[in-house]
């Protein structure tokens, strides 16, 4: 590794290579080796696997960059216990195995803010559990006064629908799509996805 594998790493290089040994190692998240005490949540981000690392820093940068006091993250990448399938599993699904009792939704519970990162790679709408965030950011309020949205918007003129959102395990998809639609509705979601990308 050096800074030419630095430039071009995505986040899940980032994990792969630095964050799953230390978890291994520890038996704890990332943000647990550096905190043990734990902080509270201030900036719930909701990003994409497949940006560029040194991007994703430069918009973290771009929102608070400037503040004075700068706030404690929530990045799940930090903050979940990374490992092998299972392992993220267990976590993912909670206590009750239901969205309420994931990490993503008890963390944004306590969030006094949403921050969007977009990033030239993906479009982060285009993965479930970004719109499984954006679902729950909007039934706790946090949607859209509480929301700042940095990167570049590449897939500004992109029509997606959250419909179209991708999942690993098509459960999981079948799961946020059902609460998707019993709650906010697909139409309120997908006007602040176009609004997000703009």
């Amino acid at each position: 590794r050096g800074t030419r594998w630095y430039i071009k790493a995505r986040m899940r290089n980032i994990v792969k290579d630095i964050v799953e040994p230390i978890c291994k190692e520890t038996r704890r998240s990332y943000a647990q080796t550096q905190n043990p005490q734990g902080l509270m949540i201030q900036a719930f981000i909701t990003h994409s696997w497949d940006e560029n690392f040194k991007e994703l820093v430069k918009s973290l940068k771009e929102v608070f960059g400037s503040s004075f006091h700068k706030p404690n993250l929530w990045i799940c990448a930090f903050a979940l216990i990374q490992g092998d399938y299972d392992t993220i599993k267990k976590q993912v699904e909670g206590g009750d195995n239901s969205l309420e009792a994931s990490p993503f939704v008890l963390a944004l519970q306590k969030a006094e803010s949403f921050v969007v990162l977009r990033n030239s790679n993906t479009n982060l709408y285009s993965r479930i559990w970004c719109v499984c965030e954006l679902v729950f950011a909007i039934r706790f309020k946090l949607v859209p006064n509480k929301t700042m949205i940095a990167g570049p918007n590449t897939f500004s003129n992109e029509k997606i629908s959250c419909t179209d959102a991708g999942a690993f395990n098509p459960k999981d998809k079948v799961k946020i799509m059902d609460y998707l639609s019993r709650t906010v509705g697909v139409d309120k979601v997908n006007g602040m996805i176009e609004g997000f990308q703009k």
